[in-house]
């Protein structure tokens, strides 16, 4: 049932295009949302492709353009409109029924007036499409509290709303989940693409064995959160790069995040330049390289190991509640005073909280910016970087290093720590 916290957020910050929305006789079990940026309709219906047609759920399409007029934006839908029919229209959106599989809900956001700031690009494209997924739910024409959403490039299961975790009590603590993903790529692509996978696995791997509650992918195509945390922060922040890991970064300190072991995402590794950095712009850097292998860098392991050994410290410093901090790590003190966190703990201390309250604070604090800083930190400081070969020397992972062959078993040994 939705609460009076959907309410205010629906009046108050959701997007106009939630204003009156209704559609006359329609519901679904699940509403799935896709920015289309530059996208072509085989490529938008690849996407739902493997899921079965009896499975119930409505596809919120938001088609962005930074200008008006957009060709592509027009030729998409038109290509749509052939292959479909039109139910109703108001308020910048277009139901369309398909004669198999889900209905589409068009979105105009690439009509004059109507355009998308290329500051604001995706991550308020994925708003607008959350907020009218929100109020379908709040109406009843949705009945899973569960907002789901991806991107052109994704290509979704056969169980992707099926899965056992949403059918089950085992999510009742979650307040978002993250899909597990396998990039493919041409065979010109591969090899980097390999590589950028085992970087994204490889840093929310060292978080995760290092302790810490932000240890998840942050990859928009493959989250899910439920509708009350997603109101609770607002939404998804409106920036053009970054709204994944922003808006998992606050949901993270209203309840736990799962990093789902199945069922897996087909992710498309191709190059782009939509957004300031990425998949396809980081795909493009690496390809760029003579030796990718020996020169494309991973943070140290040993950023990792000071991570794990500081979040110790943190939880010993609010049990304990010393009138000083003193980690006992040069490299960790000079982090310390030039984050502010002496100046912010010493107040909070003030105010004799218990150890919980202590922590709870200190951890909302160190949240998943504050510990990307942490391990730049180290990395530009103390650790340095090394290449994917030398990854295996770490305690992360333990195989022997034989070469490009050894890639796909260093991406299963990440992903087996992730969903540990």
């Amino acid at each position: 049932m939705a609460s009076a916290a959907l309410a205010k957020y629906l009046s108050r910050y959701a997007e106009p295009e939630t204003d009156d929305l209704h559609l006359s006789n329609r519901q679904y079990d699940f509403s799935l949302v896709i920015p289309a940026f530059q996208e072509d309709a085989d490529r938008i219906c690849r996407v739902w492709k493997s899921i079965p047609e009896a499975t119930s759920f409505l596809v919120i399409l938001v088609i962005n353009a930074r200008s008006a007029p957009d060709d592509p934006a027009l030729r998409l839908v038109e290509e749509l409109g052939r292959s479909h029919t039109e139910m109703e229209t108001g308020n910048g959106l277009s139901l369309l029924k398909s004669p198999s599989g889900p209905d589409l809900l068009l979105v105009d956001r690439y009509s004059a007036g109507r355009t998308i700031p290329g500051k604001q690009g995706v991550g308020l494209a994925r708003k607008i499409g959350c907020d009218i997924a929100l109020k379908l739910y709040e109406s009843g024409q949705v009945l899973s509290d569960w907002l789901f959403t991806t991107d052109a490039d994704a290509i979704l299961p056969v169980d992707y709303f099926n899965a056992d975790y949403f059918n089950t009590g085992a999510n009742a603590e979650d307040v978002a989940c993250t899909f597990p993903f396998k990039h493919t790529a041409s065979e010109s692509l591969d090899l980097a693409v390999q590589l950028y996978e085992i970087y994204l696995l490889y840093y929310a791997a060292g978080l995760h064995e290092a302790g810490s509650p932000y240890g998840y992918t942050t990859i928009g195509s493959t989250i899910a959160c439920r509708s009350e945390a997603y109101a609770a922060v607002r939404g998804y922040p409106k920036r053009n790069t970054g709204e994944d890991f922003y808006l998992l970064n606050k949901i993270r300190k209203l309840g736990n995040i799962r990093s789902l072991s199945d069922p897996e995402v087909e992710l498309d590794g191709r190059l782009s330049t939509r957004v300031p950095i990425g998949t396809g712009q980081a795909v493009a850097k690496i390809s760029a390289l003579r030796d990718p292998i020996s020169e494309y860098q991973y943070d140290h392991p040993h950023c990792f190991e000071r991570l794990g050994e500081f979040l110790l410290f943190l939880e010993q410093l609010a049990e304990k509640q010393p009138t000083a901090l003193q980690p006992g790590n040069r490299g960790t003190q000079v982090y310390i005073e030039k984050s502010g966190l002496d100046k912010l703990y010493l107040d909070k201390r003030r105010e004799k909280p218990s150890p919980q309250v202590m922590m709870k604070f200190l951890m909302d604090w160190f949240d998943g910016l504050k510990t990307r800083q942490f391990i730049h930190h180290f990395r530009d400081n103390h650790c340095g970087t090394v290449p994917v070969s030398q990854l295996t020397d770490s305690q992360l992972i333990d195989i022997e290093w034989q070469g490009e062959s050894s890639l796909s078993a260093i991406r299963t040994s990440l992903k087996a720590i992730i969903h540990r």
